[in-house]
């Protein structure tokens, strides 16, 4: 392998790394923030009281529907 083909599969294999790294960026950045459809999801769930939460000192507090049998 000469000097030119070493230089251009490392150019080519962290060009390629930037995209993945990029690509996970995306990714990450759109997994962390809920859709409109998920948002009207469990505004919806909140409404009917539906659901299972946490309290400000940890304890699970149930919607008030749950507790109906």
């Amino acid at each position: 392998m000469t000097k030119q083909d070493e230089e251009s599969t490392a150019n080519s294999e962290d060009t390629s790394s930037k995209k993945e790294q990029f690509d996970l960026d995306q990714f990450a950045d759109a997994m962390s923030k809920p859709s409109p459809e998920e948002q009207a999801f469990f505004a919806r769930r909140r409404e009917l009281g539906l659901g299972v939460g946490l309290s400000e000192d940890g304890d699970l507090i149930y919607g008030r529907n749950s507790s109906k049998k």
